[in-house]
């Protein structure tokens, strides 16, 4: 359930012409902080509608007329954000329906795309280690200086902006400015390297 189709959803329930600034108060959120979540497709929480069920004396049920489709989750893969984390198993764990519009708008093919955790601080504040998740499209190999991506390097997981720089070098950059950019040699013979694919998409429940 977004806060996308939180107020027409809202409004048909009820038959009334209620504002998103009036559900925004009763969500104890500011107008921009609302909008701000609206523009990520941020979920409801269970205690977001029950404060809606409270204030309009409804039972709260999204109308899902959009098709969806079921994204596998890998649960025991983590995307480390500092340190780097080794990848133990990468069994599916339970699938994340995600609307077809979604992979429309973010240019992601669901074939060949996947959700994994994250940990870390280091590209903080675009991705919170812990508690985001990360769409990755494995199809999106090819390097764009400033996106980010899921790489594996020394058998560890990371998620990083990549920068192509002359002689087949690489930058790998954190958005946390505590984290200091490094350099690879691609031309390396014995780096242990690989781009797994393009995160493409941030799940963050709040």
């Amino acid at each position: 359930m977004q806060y996308s189709k939180l107020l027409e959803n809202l409004n048909n329930l009820t038959k009334c012409n209620i504002k998103q600034k009036e559900i925004a108060e009763v969500l104890n959120l500011t107008p921009q902080a609302f909008s701000n979540r609206i523009k990520r497709g941020v979920e409801l929480s269970s205690a977001d509608i029950k404060k809606i069920e409270n204030k309009y004396n409804i039972k709260y049920q999204e109308k899902n007329t959009e098709e969806c489709i079921n994204i596998p989750k890998k649960g025991d893969v983590s995307a480390g954000l500092g340190i780097g984390q080794e990848v133990f198993n990468e069994d599916v764990t339970e699938y994340f329906p995600l609307p077809k519009s979604l992979f429309k708008e973010i240019g992601a093919n669901p074939q060949t795309s996947c959700i994994i955790n994250t940990s870390g601080e280091s590209m903080f504040p675009t991705i919170v280690g812990g508690s985001d998740k990360i769409l990755i499209d494995f199809s999106k190999k090819e390097i764009y200086d400033g996106k980010i991506y899921l790489i594996r390097y020394d058998n560890t997981l990371f998620a990083k902006r990549l920068q192509k720089l002359p002689n087949n070098k690489l930058r790998v950059i954190s958005d946390n400015v505590n984290y200091e950019p490094y350099t690879i040699n691609l031309s390396d013979k014995s780096l242990n390297f690989d781009v797994i694919g393009r995160v493409m998409w941030i799940s963050r429940v709040l």
